[in-house]
Formats: structure tokens, C-alpha cells, sequence
């Protein structure tokens, strides 16, 4: 059975009491209710402040990336022609010891001519 507000103050006057006494805590909750809603509204600044940071850190993070891909393009380049200064180091290599045998080959020759020569003279 529901009662309407006049019947409940007719037939309960305690309650009556009750709200008149507990309408200073009802003050202070609704106080506190506001100082809590100013609370939640600076927490949801911050959160929006910290979500800018970590969408700014996301940022570098994304640009860092670029860096050191663009880094690792060049080092890949650098390695590129270290291998082909390489081969060619090699091939210089393999030319010089050409030259090295030819070199040998005409010290013997000139060994043989001044043995020759000796004997001439002789």
C-alpha cells in the first residue's frame, strides 16, 4: 500500500523528525556529492592531459621508428658497398699476385741471363 506524502506525515510524524533531523547530513552529502563531482571533473582534465602525452609519446614513438628504419636502409646501402669494395679488394688481390708470379718469373729469367753472361764472360 503506498501512501502519499501528506497520509505518510499524517500517519507517521516520526518520519517527519526524522527528515527534519537528517536534513543537515542531507546538506552535507549533497556538499561532498559536489566536491566529488569536482574531484571526477579534474581526474577527467588530467586523463585527458595524460591521453595528449601518451598520444604525443606515440608520436616520437612512431617517428623513432622512421629514424631507425631509415638508418637501417643506410647501413644496409653502407654494407652494400662495403662488399663491393670487397670484391674488388679481392680482385686487386688476385691481380697483384699475378703480378707477383710475373715478377718471379722474370727473376728467374734475369737469374738465367746473368748466369749466361757469367759463363760468356768466362
Amino acid at each position: 500500500m503506498e501512501l502519499s506524502a501528506i497520509e505518510l506525515v499524517f500517519w507517521k510524524p516520526e518520519l517527519v523528525l526524522f527528515c527534519k533531523r537528517s536534513l543537515p547530513v542531507i546538506e552535507l552529502l549533497m556538499v561532498f556529492e559536489e566536491q566529488l563531482w569536482l574531484v571526477i571533473e579534474e581526474l577527467w582534465l588530467e586523463n585527458e592531459e595524460l591521453w595528449l602525452v601518451i598520444g604525443e609519446l606515440l608520436l616520437a614513438h612512431e617517428e623513432l621508428w622512421l629514424v631507425i628504419e631509415e638508418l637501417w636502409l643506410e647501413n644496409e646501402e653502407l654494407w652494400l658497398v662495403i662488399e663491393e669494395l670487397w670484391l674488388e679488394n679481392e680482385e686487386l688481390w688476385l691481380v697483384i699476385e699475378e703480378l707477383w708470379l710475373v715478377i718471379e718469373e722474370l727473376w728467374l729469367v734475369i737469374e738465367e741471363l746473368w748466369l749466361v753472361i757469367e759463363i760468356d764472360h768466362l
